[in-house]
């Protein structure tokens, strides 16, 4: 309840003033995913679909896109593959995510974006999850989906956000 309260507190603060994710915050990304992929040899695909400004916040949008990148990162076998597909259309965010490494087994996908309790053992290599749990809340307080398949292979994250229309900067807000 402690960890929830605080997360919560922490989201909801970084939404009041984060400005609006811009395309550079993709490349971003990309760049901070890099030394975690090239030090297991992993190839990186990457298809971003994103040219303008969404009415989202760049903190949010930033870590939970960089949560996911990272368990791709520590799921992928050596010489693996990390793919991020994402696409603004229409009103929504589209961000896909997957690996070609460790699988989830079924029993345990149910129960991939719930904290880990104080009976819960760190995974060796992967922690306790919490940052599955954290995207979870992120995705919930902007609005979204998230949802997760996976076979021997391949793991696949996929996040749907509604945000507002892309604003073009110098556009300025009239009142009436």
């Amino acid at each position: 309840t402690q960890i929830r309260s605080t997360v919560g507190a922490l989201l909801l603060e970084a939404r009041l003033d984060s400005p609006a994710m811009q395309v550079a915050d993709w490349e971003d990304l990309r760049t901070l995913i890099g030394p975690q992929l090239a030090a297991k040899k992993a190839r990186l695909e990457w298809g971003c679909d994103v040219e303008s400004a969404l009415g989202l916040p760049a903190h949010m949008v930033r870590q939970l896109v960089l949560n996911l990148l990272l368990n791709a990162a520590k799921a992928v076998e050596v010489g693996g593959r990390v793919t991020l597909w994402a696409a603004a259309t229409g009103r929504n965010l589209t961000v896909r995510l997957s690996n070609s490494g460790q699988h989830v087994p079924a029993e345990a996908t149910e129960r991939l974006f719930e904290p880990y309790s104080a009976e819960d053992e760190p995974i060796p290599g992967r922690g306790y999850g919490l940052g599955l749990w954290v995207s979870y809340q992120i995705v919930t307080q902007l609005g979204g989906a998230i949802s997760a398949s996976s076979a021997p292979g391949h793991t696949v994250f996929e996040v749907v956000l509604p945000h507002a229309e892309a604003r073009d900067a110098r556009t300025k807000a009239v009142s009436y």
